[in-house]
């Protein structure tokens, strides 16, 4: 059990920047220019219309926010102390910025492989729609921390089993067109 909780923990922060990415458009209206300028490689878009500078800069700071409230949990409590994987208090904000800024940039890099495949926006491909922002962050928190090999996989499994969920619950309410 203690091993789930330790996954959820880390997966707060890259998850709540991704969630905000993606929800950037009902939140902020303007600023939705792409982040690819409109450019095409090979006669397709690079990234696409949806990928946007506001999603991940509001990615990014929503991230960081989270990341900060975590590190004043971490301090206040021993509950979370105990579910960490790292110090929340010897780390900078910085780390909140690289786990935010890698879930981001792992979308964008799936958004650029999709593209390459002719799969569309908004087209499941699984199971890299479920865990390319996980492995950007990953990636990017690695630069800063030493993360346990337990964690890394864990958050790779059970961020892969709760956006199923989350899209299978979705789907059953009418928010998302496909189960996955």
């Amino acid at each position: 059990m203690t091993t789930i909780l330790k996954v959820l923990w880390f997966l707060v922060t890259p998850g709540f920047a991704n969630i905000a990415a993606a929800s950037s458009g009902h939140v902020i209206p303007k600023f939705s220019n792409p982040v690819d300028f409109g450019r095409t490689l090979k006669g397709k878009r690079i990234l696409g219309s949806h990928k946007t500078w506001r999603g991940l800069l509001f990615g990014v700071i929503v991230g960081m926010l989270t990341f900060r409230l975590q590190q004043k949990l971490f301090i206040e409590s021993s509950f979370f102390r105990g579910i960490s994987s790292f110090d929340y208090q010897e780390s900078s904000l910085l780390l909140g910025f690289f786990l935010a800024f890698g879930a981001s940039v792992g979308d964008l890099i799936k958004s650029f492989i999709k593209r390459r495949f002719d799969i569309q926006p908004g087209k499941s491909w699984f199971p890299f729609d479920q865990i390319d922002w996980i492995v950007g962050a990953i990636i990017f928190g690695s630069f800063l921390v030493k993360l346990p090999f337990s964690l890394i996989l864990g958050s790779l499994l059970f961020g892969t089993i709760l956006h199923l969920i989350s899209r299978a619950l979705g789907y059953a309410v009418g928010v998302n067109k496909d189960i996955i």
